[in-house]
């Protein structure tokens, strides 16, 4: 009796662990195509889905290691789980990059509150420089991420308009050439 009822226990978990497999395979399919890496140009959605996936992520780890401690219970060897590394890779890359994107962003906003006189450009440019450089340290497997490379073209575009916010600045603008802008782009600034 005690045997049969280890068994059905064996048997159960047995089963937990393929049914695992199948959630996590098909959740790291969500992930692929609608998580944090699949927002296109929308990188503040990406955070959003970045926190969303890891959140869910967080207990599938938890599940796994449940289940870890329960074949280690019944001796048995402990499942292994690609799609977890694989995810775990994935996360810790988009972790990186959305972290980036938000220290950025936030820096971007900073800039844009200082009024057009007080503007330095040279913070402009060593700010944006800071931002680049701590992406090119990224490792090779995250910079190769279509979204790092959206992220680096965002920067890349900012830091190429810094050069026009220098001529804007210039003292040899006068008001009619304000004017003339104003007319053209049908802004207010």
């Amino acid at each position: 009796s005690g045997i049969n009822a280890e068994y059905g226990h064996w048997k159960k978990l047995l089963e937990l662990t393929e049914k695992f497999k199948e959630d996590l395979s098909e959740f790291r399919e969500k992930f692929l195509l609608e998580g944090p890496g699949a927002v296109g140009y929308d990188l503040d959605k990406g955070i959003n889905q970045q926190k969303m996936f890891k959140d869910m992520f967080e207990k599938y780890q938890n599940e796994r290691q449940e289940l870890a401690n329960a074949e280690k219970l019944f001796g048995l060897p402990i499942s292994m789980y690609p799609d977890m590394i694989s995810l775990e890779a994935d996360m810790q890359g988009y972790d990186m990059i959305y972290s980036l994107y938000a220290d950025q962003k936030k820096g971007q906003e900073e800039w844009s509150q200082t009024l057009w006189a007080n503007l330095n450009i040279s913070v402009l440019s060593e700010g944006i420089e800071v931002f680049l450089k701590r992406l090119r340290r990224f490792p090779k497997n995250i910079r190769a991420m279509g979204i790092c490379n959206i992220l680096e073209a965002k920067m890349k575009e900012f830091q190429d308009s810094i050069p026009l916010f220098q001529d804007l600045k210039n003292d040899a603008l006068r008001d009619r050439h304000w004017k003339k802008l104003l007319e053209l782009t049908g802004k207010n600034f």
